[in-house]
């Protein structure tokens, strides 16, 4: 059973970093210089944060920022957006919102029954 939820976690990362780099390939729109630099540095970052999920999925040193990063970006982007209708990205964001929480929990729950295994606390402190 541990070995199906950490493999679902992993599967729930790499989804969600897909996932987050997609709206980066459909960017058409005709914007003004200044709008246009603020779309590329969006864009920029959310490539960043998807590479970072699927990169974390393969190296678990990453997958605190990773997760958190993404936990962090996810909820500010529906915070801000409440005021408008629910459109297909808040929705897609709400359910991955969900997806990396249900992830976090069963890594950290992973983590923390590691480190009692190996007697040793859950955060090492830097040396």
């Amino acid at each position: 059973m541990h070995e199906l939820s950490h493999r679902a976690a992993l599967l729930i990362l790499v989804v969600a970093g897909i996932l987050t780099v997609s709206p980066l390939l459909g960017s058409g729109a005709n914007y003004s210089n200044e709008a246009w630099a603020v779309v590329q540095h969006r864009q920029f970052m959310l490539g960043l944060l998807g590479a970072g999920l699927v990169l974390s999925a393969f190296v678990p040193a990453l997958r605190l920022a990773a997760i958190g990063g993404a936990i962090l970006s996810k909820t500010a982007f529906l915070v801000i957006s409440l005021d408008a209708a629910f459109t297909r990205a808040q929705w897609l964001d709400a359910g991955l919102l969900g997806l990396l929480v249900l992830a976090a929990v069963v890594l950290a729950r992973e983590a923390q029954q590691q480190a009692r295994w190996d007697r040793r606390p859950l955060l090492l402190p830097e040396a």
